[in-house]
């Protein structure tokens, strides 16, 4: 079991992983582009774990920054192959953005869909605390916008 910095040729495997986090954007050379742009990034890191040549799972990081909040690295996407969970490699993957954070002197922060109980037992037995639940609100950009008053 390896753990590395993903590589551009990583690409194909970790969209078929994605997949088990939900619907993927229809446009697929935009998600590559977004990919590419993340490798490069200084605020973000993707790691995979891979056995035998094989990627069998990857987690994405970025440093957030927000006004009124001290900075934190936050894991943005984590996702294993159903074959290979319960082994070891979500812990190896966490553990590798763990120590990112670390060393940077941020504390490392996840957001879990409420309906996800399996992720979040994951994540307490990897010493996450819940901190607090919230709703994720979202317009389209279709959508219209009111008219300015004044």
């Amino acid at each position: 079991m390896i753990i590395r910095t993903a590589l551009e040729r990583d690409w194909p495997r970790l969209q078929m992983l994605a997949t088990a986090l939900g619907p993927l954007l229809d446009d697929t050379a935009e998600l590559e582009k977004s990919f590419t742009a993340i490798l490069t990034a200084r605020d973000q890191r993707i790691w995979v774990l891979e056995v035998d040549g094989t990627v069998l799972g990857w987690l994405h990081v970025v440093v957030a920054l927000r006004i009124g909040v001290a900075p934190f690295v936050e894991i943005v996407g984590l996702a294993v192959a159903d074959n290979y969970r319960r082994r070891g490699a979500g812990q190896n993957l966490v553990a590798a953005a763990a120590k990112w954070a670390a060393s940077r002197n941020l504390s490392l922060k996840v957001r879990s869909n409420s309906r996800r109980t399996g992720a979040h037992d994951f994540y307490y037995a990897q010493g996450f605390t819940l901190q607090k639940q919230q709703h994720v609100f979202e317009r389209p950009t279709t959508a219209q916008f009111p008219r300015a008053s004044g």
